[in-house]
Order: C-alpha cells, then structure tokens, then sequence
C-alpha cells in the first residue's frame, strides 16, 4: 500500500515537473524568437537611417536653389538655371532633375528629358494636389508629393532596376519648397487649367478683395532688410528611386551580404506608412524580387520636416526559425528528468536554458556595441549633420547672440555638407570654435555679456594675424528645435572641432539668469559640455595648444594649456539636464556624447601609434584612463528624476574591450598590407566603413561576431 502510495506521489511529481519543463521550454522559445527580430529589426533601422539621411541631403538642394532665387530680382537664376541645375546634381548625391515653378506653374527643369511633364499646369489649381501645396505655402514648409506612387500614372516601372537608362518617366516622388521674395507680384496672377475633363480657374484681378479670395494672396515672413515678401513659386526636385538609394544598394539585402544571427538573405518592401497592402500600389516601391514573408520586421523612416514617413519591413528569405538547437535538446531531456527526480532534472533544464540565453545574450550585445563603435568611429570623418558657421561681421550686426533656426531664417547661417568642403574652408577662411558655460537653462546670454566677450576675443585673434572670419557657437550652428537634427550635430563633434583653426574657451563673469550661480573661469572648466569640446579639440590637434586660448575680462585673450585629467573627465561634468532632474524624461547629457567619447578614445589609440611626440602625448592620456578606467568611462550612472528618486543608465558597459579588440585586429590587418604610412588605418573610418556604415560592419571582428551570433 505505501509502495502505492510513493509511485502515485512520484507519478505525480513527475507530471507537473513535465509541465513546469514545458512552460519554461515555450519562455524561452518566446525570448529566442523575439532575439532574432530585434537582430532584424537592428539591421532595417540601420538601412532606414541612411534613406532619411540621403532624403535630407538631396533635399538641402532647394535651400540653394531658394537662396539664389531669393537675391535674385533680375531673373538671372532662371537664364542660368541648366549651369545651376548641373552643378547641384553633380555635387549632391541622391537627385534626378531640378525645377523651378514661379507663380505654382512648372517653368524649367533640367535635365529637360529626364521625366515626362506631369501636365498639371498651375499646381494650386490640381484638385488632388493642389491642397497640400497650399498647406505648404501657408507652413512655409518643404513638402514632399508622392502622387506619383498612385495609379494616376500607369506607365510607371515595376522595380528600380528598371530605371536604368531609361526616360519618359514619371518621378517617384517630387519634393517642392515654397519661395517668398520682396520683389515677387503681391497677389497670383489669373490662372486656368483642364483637368480630366474640367475647367479650373484662379481669378484675383477685377475683384475689390483678393486677399480674399483662396489662392491668390500668400504673404511671407519679412526679408533680412525688413521688406515684405510674397510667395513667388516652389523649388522643385524630382527623385527616381534609383538615384535616391543609389548609394544605399538595397539588393544587398537579398543577395545575402549580411549575415544577422542566423539569416543571409531577405526579401524587402519600402513603402510609405500611408500606402494600403494593395499589392499593386506596393509593386511602385522599391521591394526584393522575393516577396516579403508572412510576418515581417518594420522600421519606420521619420523625416518631420518633410512630413513624410516611409517604412521599411524585412523578412527573412528561409523564414523565421522556430527552433534554437539548444532548446530542443532541452525538451528531449524533460521526459527523462521527470523520471530521475526533481533536484537533477530541474538543475539539468535551468543550467541549460539558462546558459543557452546567456550565450546568445552576450553574442548579441558584442554586436549592438561592436556597431555603435562603428558608427562613432565612422563620425570622426563624416559629418552626420553639415557643419555650420557665422560670419563674424553678420555677428556684430546681430546685437545678441541669436538662435540657430533665427539665423538660419535669414539666411545667415552657411552649411558645408561634406568634412572634405568644411576641411578646406575653414582652412582658406579661419573659423573659431567658441565653448563656453550658458548664462541660462534656456538662453546662453540673457544680458548679452557672452555675445560682447566673443566680438573681443575674435577681434584680438584678428590683430594678432590669425584668421578668424567666422565663429562656431553652439546655440548658433546647433539646430535647437529639432532633436534628431541636433543629435546628429551632437556626433559629429569630433569633426567640427578638428575643423575649426581655434579655440576660444569663453569665461567672461557673469551671473545665471535662473540658478542665480556665479559663472567664473572656474565653473565653466567644470562643465560636461566645455569639458568635451575641449577634449576634442586637444585630440584632433594631438595635443598641441598654439591654437588654443581661453579668454576673461580680467585677463583678455590668453594661451591655454588645458589638464588633460580635467578635460577626460566628461562623465563627471557639470550638466543642466541633471539640474533639471532630467524633466519630460529627456535623456542625460552624458548618454547623448557616449558616440563622441568613443570617437575620441579611438583616435588616441591611432595617435599612440605615430611618431615618438605625438604617440607619447596620446599614451599619457591612455594611461591616465588605464588607471582609473571607471572614472572616465564609467559602465553606469545614477541618475535623479524629478520625484527625488534615481535611477541607473547604461553608458560605456562592455564598450571599451570591444573598442580596443577591433582596433588590433584593424591595425594587425592594415600593418599586413606594409602601407607607407603607419597610421593610415584609422582610415577605415572614412573608407572601409563608409562602404560598410549602413550595416553596421567595417571589419573582420564584426564578421566574425555575426558568424558565431548565427
């Protein structure tokens, strides 16, 4: 009877030890399953990224072709507008054809073969299309028009590979920007057109109030003289797919380049967020030739000025896995495990998923930092935002220091696109890099003292013979309304300041409008962002201080040999954002320059390997991390929120190995090939990777991780 008794008991046990097995067995597979999408989702980001970032710059074409109309009342942009044309498709990649459209009526367009014309004479008189234009006058706003993806035009290919060498065309998408000059006509002038049968009509003149009368009165913000200004017509670009992602080389997906924890090949679909799943609206976007699985990963591509959202979804060729190899071994020792008894079965099942996750955890995360290395790596060359300056005689004019998107509006801020244009212009011209502590959690110089202390300090440069025609200042040449653009600005810190020919590190005394803190020499040396760009500074010039200065009331313009322990030490800056308790949930300070800091730790490994002065300046600081790595980059921070509590955010955790490991193996490979100059190899950040920075991989290290990730 008790023998009865033990094997029901044990029968039982068994049993819900057999079910306790399979509910963790189907956990894991959950956690598996959802590793594998965020792998894929990781590498649709990656692309989605650099398709919003070719949108931005093919776009920046209309700032020109709006600025040259804008100064232009003697009609000497539209005679030359083929040279223009030309020469902005030439210099700016991911453009089809350029146009001009005084008064909403497309007029030039070069090259003139290039697509078919619409036939939609006056835009704003188009009844699908002609709202959102209107929209965008009254905005003030580039739009994009993508009506063209509609099954208005039948004569569309299929697939981008199609384009090639054709004409006759359609775009795929028009992008149009409003103009407003002083000399254009105050009121629209008459206008007609037929479309699909009907008559349209735009009459302003022979009526008492046309400003009343929809389409025909546009006012435009006042010109830089304070003239008044009215819409004179749109700056127009028209973009193939093929010329827009020519760079981007989507196919790579399907023909199995990558290689992303397990899966080579995907099929794709690029479309717009408001396209339906009609397979024939979808076949006008770019897609594999595959069609896409059941089931796909989607990214979103965002571009807010633009009002345009797109995504891009991916699915892998073979389909999702199902199944991890460790895991199934797992399920066939359930059975048995049930049968041996509690303690060794379940220490069996536990050690095994526990280890199998880990193992893939780790592999996972070597990835995600090994891409965000090279993505910072990649930002010590390549400018992700253009660099901007302020002519220092348009500076003095301005009476305060003014914000970005104010200067900018009129027309006041220059933008240099590529780091080889901004290299070479701040050489011929002089541009003074100006740091300095703000004087108010909203404005850097409520009481003008700053803007005073920086006309001084560029002029007393000026006397001593070095050029300083134009200034950077971050609340000038930072784009403040816009977090993504400024975030982007935020990485190429490194490459700004290596472009600047000095640096002034501005501490005139003052009071802060709003904590009501002295600001001395003393206080700004303790803040996180003077810290970093001086940081940048010092390791763009490998230490070297002639173009370094500091500036007081006291003591005027000075040379400056900043301590290098002072400027390493970013992460324990002073920052508003952690003032502020970090209020709205805005990310800190310190999170935001983790790329930078990367960037910055990379360079002094390559300056470590040149000649005996500049490899012994760059060691110093080596050492000096060496010996307290935790310091300087620490793995986490403790943050305060705005209840009073804290909490922990991940910064350098696991960063710095990896860092260090890719570095060898790129030196180790780049010594092999005995090229002349020893330190060419931090050259895989402007060549090897910008081949390769759209799928987050420049190197062997990074192949050899995805290889064991799968």
């Amino acid at each position: 009877m008790v023998m009865i008794v033990i094997m029901v008991g044990a029968s039982a046990l068994g049993s819900k030890l057999f079910a306790v097995g399979l509910y963790n067995f189907h956990r894991s597979q959950v956690a598996y399953r959802e590793e594998l999408r965020a792998s894929v989702r990781s590498l649709a980001e990656l692309y989605a990224e650099e398709i919003s970032r070719q949108i931005r710059a093919s776009t920046r074409s209309l700032e020109a072709l709006q600025a040259a109309v804008k100064i232009d009342s003697a009609g000497m942009t539209e005679k030359h507008f083929d040279d223009l044309a030309q020469s902005l498709i030439g210099s700016i990649m991911g453009i089809s054809a350029l146009g001009l459209a005084p008064g909403a009526c497309l007029t030039k367009m070069y090259p003139p073969d290039k697509f078919v014309p619409d036939g939609s004479g006056d835009l704003l008189l188009h009844p699908d299309r002609g709202p959102q234009a209107t929209e965008a006058i009254l905005a003030r706003t580039t739009y994009i028009d993508d009506a063209y993806q509609s099954a208005e035009w039948p004569d569309h290919p299929s697939h981008p590979s199609d384009l090639h060498g054709s004409s006759g065309h359609q775009p795929d998408f028009v992008a149009r920007r409003p103009i407003f000059t002083s000399y254009a006509p105050v009121y629209m002038p008459d206008s007609w057109m037929v479309y699909q049968g009907r008559n349209y009509t735009r009459r302003c003149s022979g009526t008492d109030y046309p400003a009343e009368i929809p389409n025909c009165y546009f006012p435009g913000p006042p010109d830089v003289h304070g003239d008044a200004t009215y819409f004179w017509g749109f700056a127009v670009m028209s973009v193939s797919f093929e010329d827009l992602l020519r760079t981007i080389s989507l196919e790579d997906l399907e023909r199995g380049v990558h290689r992303v924890a397990g899966f080579t090949r995907f099929a794709y679909q690029l479309s717009s967020e408001a396209t339906t799943a009609d397979r024939e609206a979808l076949r006008k976007w770019p897609h594999s030739n595959s069609s896409l699985g059941a089931d796909p990963e989607s990214f979103s591509i965002v571009v807010p000025e633009l009002s345009l959202r797109w995504k891009l979804a991916l699915s892998p060729l073979d389909g999702w896995k199902v199944a991890d190899p460790n895991l199934t071994y797992v399920l066939l020792l359930l059975p048995l495990s049930a049968l041996i008894g509690v303690c060794l079965g379940m220490d069996v099942i536990l050690a095994l998923r526990k280890h199998s996750q880990m193992e893939i955890w780790k592999l996972y995360m070597h990835e995600v930092r090994a891409r965000t290395i090279q993505s910072a790596i990649s930002n010590l060359n390549v400018i992700q935002f253009p660099f901007c300056v302020v002519c220092l005689e348009d500076f003095e004019k301005f009476g305060m220091i003014l914000r970005h998107e104010n200067i900018r509006d009129r027309g006041l801020l220059h933008s240099v696109d590529t780091a080889q244009e901004a290299a070479e212009f701040c050489r011929l011209d002089g541009v003074a890099f100006i740091s300095h502590q703000w004087a108010g959690f909203s404005h850097p110089d409520p009481h003008g003292e700053k803007y005073a202390a920086v006309v001084r300090a560029t002029r007393e440069l000026q006397r001593r013979g070095i050029r300083a025609n134009w200034i950077w200042m971050d609340y000038c040449c930072l784009p403040q309304e816009n977090k993504v653009q400024q975030q982007s600005a935020i990485n190429s810190m490194f490459a700004y300041t290596s472009f600047c020919t000095s640096f002034i590190a501005l501490a005139p005394t003052c009071k802060h409008v709003d904590s009501g803190e002295e600001i001395t020499v003393h206080t700004k040396q303790e803040r996180l962002w003077c810290r970093l760009e001086q940081l940048c500074f010092a390791v763009s010039r490998a230490g070297y201080s002639d173009e370094t200065f500091a500036y007081t009331a006291e003591e005027g313009l000075i040379q400056d040999d900043p301590v290098e322990e002072d400027i390493l030490s970013v992460m324990n800056g002073t920052s508003t954002c952690c003032q502020l308790c970090h209020a709205g949930s805005s990310p800190c300070d310190k999170q935001r320059v983790v790329s930078v800091m990367l960037g910055v730790y990379w360079r002094l490994l390559v300056l470590n390997q040149k000649n005996a002065g500049v490899a012994g300046w760059a060691r110093h600081l080596l050492d000096i991390v060496e010996a307290d790595e935790g310091r300087f980059f620490p793995d986490k921070i403790s943050l305060l929120d705005e209840g009073g509590g804290t909490y922990e955010v991940d910064l350098f955790e696991g960063y710095l190995p990896v860092l260090r490991e890719m570095f060898a193996e790129d030196q180790g490979r780049f010594l092999k090939h005995s090229v002349s100059d020893p330190c060419a190899f931090a050259g895989t950040t402007s060549s090897t990777m910008s081949r390769n920075v759209r799928v987050g991989r420049s190197n062997s290290t990074m192949s050899r991780i995805s290889q064991n990730t799968s």
